[in-house]
């Protein structure tokens, strides 16, 4: 009896992205001339356009947090923030330490970032899972998913990097308030929801 020897599948490689090549490959127009994509854990995640119902919400976040912007924090919004070697979102908007200057030469990253959050329109299950354990993993003390859907707030804070969880998490209605400790800031959630 002969045995026949089956050639091998050939192994297909998996490129696992870095921000360096990441960034590299976004300067030379790899994307596209206007991409939206981020760097979420090593894969390029092209991200839905953006809808008004989200840029509206947005914009109301970006207003509120404009009032932070001086010597001692940098606030943004749809701009990178360098979380760990393989992921470099873009949150809808974030509170970093650090005034003016303080990132001219690299985007913020870990132990700068005070505060993520992300709209959610349609993306409401990538913000809750893929998101929040990429904040918590980066050790970002305060996360804020703004449901513009079911009109709350989902505010999680007490990151565990080691689970990828926060041990905080609640809910504000458009009555309640949001507070940071780090920071002075303290908004009625009404002003973003309504």
């Amino acid at each position: 009896m002969t045995s026949a020897v089956w050639p091998r599948a050939p192994v297909l490689s998996i490129w696992r992205w870095t921000v360096d090549r990441y960034e590299r490959a976004a300067t030379a127009g790899l994307f596209g001339p206007q991409p939206h994509v981020e760097l979420i854990n090593g894969e390029v995640i092209e991200m839905a356009p953006m809808g008004p119902m989200h840029a509206e919400f947005t914009r109301r976040v970006g207003r509120i947090f404009a009032a932070l912007s001086d010597n001692a924090w940098t606030v943004g919004g749809q701009q990178p923030v360098r979380v760990a070697d393989d992921s470099q979102p873009e949150p809808d908007a974030w509170i970093a330490r650090g005034g003016r200057g303080t990132y001219l030469n690299r985007h913020p990253g870990l132990g700068d970032l005070v505060l993520a959050v992300e709209v959610a329109d349609s993306s409401l299950a990538l913000d809750r899972t893929t998101k929040l354990a990429l904040y918590a993993r980066a050790a970002i003390p305060h996360y804020w998913i703004i449901d513009v859907n079911a009109g709350e707030i989902l505010v999680f804070g007490d990151p565990d990097p080691g689970a990828a969880v926060y041990r905080a998490a609640g809910v504000v209605a458009s009555g309640g308030r949001l507070e940071l400790p780090e920071v002075p800031l303290s908004v009625v959630a009404a002003d973003i929801l309504d």
